[in-house]
C-alpha cells in the first residue's frame, strides 16, 4: 500500500498485490511507487493549481460586471422603494432582489476567510439565539462535550448555520411533526494516513425531503425548489462555497416525506 499525500491531505491510495513475488521484489517495487506517488502528487497539486487560477479568473470577471450591475440595481431598489412606501407587495419584492444582490455578490466576490478559533457548540447556540423558530418547532441539540476549539471565520460560519436551518424550518411548514435536530461530534482519524481530526456538524428535519432528482443539484448556484417561497438558488451555494474554502465537506441526504440531513466535516487544524 503506497499513499499519495497533496500536503498533509490523503489524496489517493496504490494498491500493489500479486503472488510469487519475493520480499526484496516488492521492496524495490514500493520504492519505485513511491517516487511515482510523489509525481502524482506533484501533477495533481499543479492541476488543482490551474483549475483554481482558471476559476479565480472567472470569477473575479463576473464578480466586476456583478459589482457594477449591483450598484446600479441598487439604485433602482431604493428608487422603487422610496415612491412605493405604501405598496407592501412591491416593498417585498424590492426586498427580495436586495437579498438576491447580495447573495449573488457575496458567492462572486466572497471575502477573505478572517479564522479565529471557536467552540462550534457555541457559534451554533449564537445563531439559534437570533433565528425565530417557531413554539411547535422541536429543538434537540446532541453537542458533544470538551470539543477542540475549531479556526472558522465566525461570520461565514454562522451564515452556513443559518441557511441551513432557515432551509430545514421552511421544509416544515406544512409537517405535522416538526422537529430540527442538531449534532456535533469529533471525528478521530480513522487511519495513518488521516493526519488530521474533523469536527463533524450534523442538521437533520423532518421536513418535505427532497426528491432524488434534485440532490445531485442541491449545490448548483440558482437552482432552487423554493423559488414559490422566496428563495434564489443561491443559499446553498454559498454555504458549500463557505464551506469547502475551510478545506472542508458538506453533504446532503434525504427521502421524501421524511426529511433531510445535512452533514459537514471541518478538518480541526486548518493550513
Amino acid at each position: 500500500i503506497v499513499p499519495i499525500f497533496e500536503d498533509r491531505s490523503l489524496a489517493g491510495i496504490i494498491f500493489l498485490g500479486g503472488e510469487g513475488h519475493s520480499p526484496a521484489d516488492i521492496k524495490s517495487m514500493q520504492h519505485r511507487l513511491s517516487l511515482f506517488a510523489n509525481h502524482v502528487a506533484i501533477a495533481y497539486k499543479n492541476l488543482k493549481i490551474i483549475r483554481q487560477t482558471m476559476q479565480a479568473q472567472k470569477m473575479a470577471e463576473i464578480g466586476m460586471l456583478a459589482s457594477q450591475l449591483a450598484h446600479d440595481f441598487q439604485s433602482f431598489i431604493s428608487l422603487v422603494k422610496l415612491e412605493n412606501a405604501d405598496n407592501p407587495r412591491l416593498a417585498e419584492h424590492a426586498q427580495y432582489m436586495e437579498k438576491l444582490v447580495s447573495d449573488l455578490l457575496q458567492f462572486v466576490r466572497p471575502q477573505e476567510l478572517r479564522l479565529t478559533p471557536v467552540n462550534i457548540n457555541d457559534l451554533i447556540d449564537m445563531t439559534l439565539d437570533v433565528l425565530n423558530i417557531p413554539p411547535d418547532v422541536i429543538l434537540e441539540k446532541h453537542y458533544a462535550e470538551e470539543l477542540p476549539e475549531v479556526k472558522v471565520d465566525i461570520s461565514e460560519m454562522r451564515r452556513v448555520f443559518m441557511n441551513l436551518l432557515e432551509n430545514s424550518l421552511r421544509a416544515m411548514q406544512n409537517s405535522k411533526h416538526k422537529r430540527i435536530k442538531i449534532t456535533t461530534r469529533r471525528l478521530r482519524p480513522i487511519s495513518r494516513f488521516q493526519l488530521s481530526p474533523w469536527l463533524y456538524i450534523e442538521i437533520l428535519d423532518e421536513g418535505e425531503g427532497i426528491p432524488e432528482e434534485y440532490l445531485d443539484k442541491i449545490f448548483d448556484p440558482f437552482f432552487t425548489t423554493y423559488k414559490h417561497r422566496g428563495g434564489n438558488g443561491l443559499g446553498l451555494a454559498i454555504v458549500k462555497q463557505i464551506v469547502t474554502r475551510h478545506q472542508g465537506y458538506i453533504d446532503v441526504a434525504s427521502r421524501p416525506g421524511k426529511g433531510t440531513i445535512f452533514s459537514i466535516r471541518i478538518p480541526f487544524l486548518l493550513h
